[in-house]
């Protein structure tokens, strides 16, 4: 049996374990990762390579920079300056606080940005004498995130990939702001789903756990407690830092006398709230999320070792062969169907590093332009909802939320239906086939 098939195997006895959660996720998680390395199928490097891997060092270090900012009392003064300034009420915190963190992502990382806004909204919902629930405003919050990071060529890791296949081989390349094109739309439509839709399907789903929080946030009285002034400032200063890092790192990207990534700026920041004495190293580790750790860390390595077994590849050349015959945009919403389903299990990086190529190679035996094929994989590889592991932000609401895995496929299932009809839509109006 080849090793593709063999990790086809293993992705669907860990799919049966994410949607049932027999186990707990960071352990199916794990336990996938081990799977592949005791059946050959990647090495031990290949398969934990995610706990080396920036994307994790950005999460957890910004999780530790949240957390500062909670000890400090600092995420509870902003929360309730923002509850001050538009009031407790999540319908304005969707009309106003998600469309920030969408501009955020666009020029920072979708990543960082969610893990900024985290604590935030959990101090907003702590400080609305229950009118606020985090639950049903964290999820939507990573899936605005991730959005936003469509609007431009930075926002996301999958346009930076194909901006550089197409260097590379020569062809013309989008500009910074064309993937608003379609960035913008999708933008749009989640703000109104999340207005209507999603609303009500959260008060359907999570209606107990949204009164348990309404009723412990009224009944519970939070004893004031005087922190000093210092360590607040200081873990403001903290995140500022991270901010400022991200906002210059893009700069230094291609320096090859100093250059640094997000992940080392995020990992500074975590060990300056220790440094500074914002926090105890002690209570550092209490606050973490360790789940998240562990989701995120396994999933970017069994990602890493699906496409080292050619399992990604093997389902992207099926699909593509069985509709070579059809009409390009057959062929064009195949191709993206695909790209959005294997971005739900594999890193959104992976797919799109893998099928890049394929698609300009089926454009080029089809007679016609690559572009919207591009285009298109990229949006729909960036536009990940299902699952708490298809992108980052989604694996760090994960905790704070206390979601399950089919949390996501619900409340992220219907919008990945629109956003990929307005992404199959829209490019080949734009880019024609």
């Amino acid at each position: 049996m080849s090793p593709a098939i063999i990790a086809l195997i293993i992705l669907g006895i860990v799919v049966f374990f994410y949607v049932t959660e027999w186990l707990p996720i960071a352990v199916t998680t794990v336990l996938g990762c081990l799977a592949l390395v005791w059946l050959q199928v990647a090495k031990f490097s290949v398969a934990f390579s995610g706990f080396a891997a920036d994307t994790l060092w950005l999460v957890i270090g910004m999780v530790m920079v949240g957390a500062a900012l909670f000890e400090t009392g600092l995420a509870n003064e902003m929360g309730r300056s923002i509850i001050k300034f538009i009031g407790a009420s999540e319908k304005k915190i969707i009309l106003i606080v998600y469309p920030l963190a969408m501009l955020m992502s666009a020029f920072l990382n979708n990543t960082s940005t969610t893990a900024t806004f985290t604590p935030i909204i959990q101090a907003i919902s702590a400080k609305s004498n229950g009118l606020v629930s985090s639950k049903k405003l964290l999820m939507p919050l990573a899936f605005a995130a991730t959005t936003g990071g469509m609007l431009t060529l930075v926002g996301s890791t999958p346009p930076v990939i194909v901006h550089g296949l197409m260097i590379s081989l020569k062809l013309p390349t989008f500009g910074f702001f064309e993937w608003g094109y379609v960035g913008l739309p999708v933008c749009v439509a989640l703000i109104l789903y999340t207005m209507t839709i999603g609303q009500t399907l959260a008060k359907k789903m999570w209606k107990n756990e949204i009164e348990e929080e309404a009723k412990a946030q009224i009944d519970v009285v939070i004893e004031h407690v005087e922190r000093p002034k210092n360590k607040m400032w200081l873990a403001g200063g903290v995140l500022a830092f991270c901010i400022l890092g991200f906002i210059l790192q893009p700069q230094f990207e291609t320096n090859k006398s100093f250059s640094f990534t997000l992940g080392t700026v995020a990992i500074t920041g975590a060990m300056l709230t220790v440094v500074l004495r914002t926090m105890s190293i002690k209570r550092l580790y209490e606050l973490t999320d360790w789940n998240t750790f562990f989701v995120l860390g396994g999933a970017i390595g069994f990602a890493a070792g699906l496409d080292k077994s050619g399992a990604g590849k093997l389902i992207a050349d099926t699909a593509i062969y069985y509709v070579g015959d059809q009409s390009p945009f057959v062929i064009f919403a195949t191709f993206c169907l695909v790209g959005v389903l294997l971005t739900q299990m594999m890193s959104n990086t992976a797919t799109t590093a893998m099928m890049a190529p394929i698609g300009i190679f089926v454009a080029n035996g089809m007679g016609f332009s690559p572009l919207p094929l591009l285009m298109g994989l990229a949006t729909v590889c960036a536009a990940a909802y299902m699952t708490p592991v298809g992108t980052p932000p989604n694996t760090i609401v994960l905790g704070p939320g206390n979601y399950k895995f089919t949390d996501y496929m619900k409340m992220g299932g219907i919008f990945q239906v629109v956003s990929f009809i307005i992404i199959i839509l829209v490019v080949p109006m734009i880019w024609p086939l």
